[in-house]
């Protein structure tokens, strides 16, 4: 998507309550189990919001949708942010939103969109037309107005998109303030439409990332993990640049896409974000029920007149597979005292109880020296925690200084992180 206009302001100084809020935390993606909470928390609470559309087709009137469908958008952005590393706690101004909603209006009253709108479309106001030259847009039969049209934006898989635009003003550094306006799908009888600010950008954070990629390397919820791939870097040159990916070790055809950014005629900024290298893998790729490692290499990155390469690793995995770890809250236990305690943690879907399996090891003898543990701790519905208990037997001087080693197996969750906790008998 390229717009003709890259750096532009909101009109006006926004107001503090002119400000729509949905933040994200920072999340390491080296963390699964942060990773998992992060979709769990943030990501699927944008999911099955109603729009509350007060506005009508028939009279021209572009209304407004609630606050809380207009949030999960918000919140949907941020999430994506958050995952690429970037600062998640953009906002939505509400001067904006009006322009995106009557362009919304336009589009839908049209069954078209275009970044130049002429004058002759059904509702056309300047505000409409102003609103689709600074925005991501889309018309959309399946529902996917709000934060769903977010995903599309970020997926930008249609063969028009093979510069993956949208997806690039989304996760551009620079952005702090964005808007969006919505007309729902009205069954058979007209698509849906949207239309995201995304040009309001300010200056560059000086904590921001040099580069940007999605998928972002680290740990990915594979939902969210398309064919189309990019890797954006501030001033890079790709015009050199050759991608190749390996999927658990075994490469894969890469398609690159002709490059597409230029600076602006002022050079005031960029057009869709920093530079970007776009590349598509095979059909199918991507499994969504199990772990798959790819490690990527774009060779030949030209930064400062230098020519590097640049490597990174992205496991996509399925978020609705619980995670656990184990810890030792209490590493002693004393004999004829107080236990040892070891905390089991898991991430992911609380709904259901969590049967997490163990095996036991360690130079304490069970029976002689301690109390033999079950092998299974139950994590309730609606817990993220379980206990082990390991009680010392009294009055076994040989006992002292002697460990139990609990260690998490594979079964219905992933461990992760800390897979093995030990606890110490000591004496009373």
């Amino acid at each position: 998507m390229a717009m003709g206009v890259a750096l532009v302001s909101l009109a006006g100084a926004p107001s503090a309550s002119a400000q729509q809020q949905a933040p994200v935390p920072a999340v390491d993606t080296t963390d699964r189990a942060a990773v998992v909470n992060l979709y769990h928390n943030y990501y699927l609470s944008s999911v099955s919001l109603d729009s509350g559309w007060t506005g009508s087709l028939a009279t021209g009137d572009a209304g407004t949708v609630s606050d809380a469908f207009r949030e999960g958008a918000l919140r949907r952005i941020n999430y994506f942010r958050a995952m690429a590393g970037l600062d998640s706690s953009l906002t939505f101004d509400a001067d904006a939103n009006a322009k995106c909603q009557q362009a919304a209006l336009m589009m839908a009253a049209e069954q078209n969109i275009s970044h130049t709108p002429p004058s002759t479309w059904k509702f056309y106001t300047a505000d409409a037309a102003d609103a689709c030259a600074n925005s991501d847009i889309r018309l959309d039969w399946q529902g996917d107005e709000g934060a769903l049209a977010i995903d599309r934006f970020i997926a930008d898989d249609e063969s028009n998109n093979s510069a993956a635009g949208h997806r690039r003003w989304l996760l551009y550094a620079a952005q702090k303030v964005m808007a969006i306006g919505v007309v729902p799908t009205a069954g058979t009888l007209h698509a849906g439409a949207n239309a995201t600010w995304v040009t309001a950008v300010t200056a560059r954070p000086a904590d921001a990332p040099q580069a940007t990629s999605w998928p972002p390397a680290g740990f990915v919820p594979a939902p969210l993990v398309f064919n189309r791939w990019s890797y954006s870097s501030l001033n890079a040159d790709f015009s050199g640049t050759v991608v190749s990916v390996t999927k658990d070790g075994v490469g894969l055809a890469v398609t690159q896409e002709a490059l597409q950014y230029q600076t602006t005629a002022t050079g005031s900024g960029l057009m869709e974000g920093d530079n970007t290298v776009v590349w598509e893998l095979p059909d199918n790729a991507v499994n969504a029920t199990a772990d798959e490692t790819y490690q990527v290499t774009l060779s030949n990155v030209v930064l400062d007149g230098t020519a590097r390469t640049v490597s990174y690793t992205v496991t996509t995995i399925n978020p609705d597979t619980a995670t656990v770890s184990i810890a030792a809250s209490k590493p002693m236990a004393y004999q004829g005292g107080k236990p040892g305690k070891l905390v089991v943690t898991r991430s992911g879907d609380l709904s259901a109880p969590l049967a997490v399996g163990y095996t036991v090891g360690g130079t304490a003898r069970p029976r002689s020296f301690y109390t033999p543990l079950t092998g299974t701790v139950t994590i309730p519905a609606g817990s993220t925690t379980a206990y082990i208990k390991v009680t010392a037997t009294p009055n076994k001087s040989k006992a002292v200084g002697k460990t139990v080693i609990v260690t998490l197996t594979p079964g219905s969750a992933v461990p992760v992180a800390a897979t093995q906790a030990t606890v110490t008998i000591a004496a009373q």
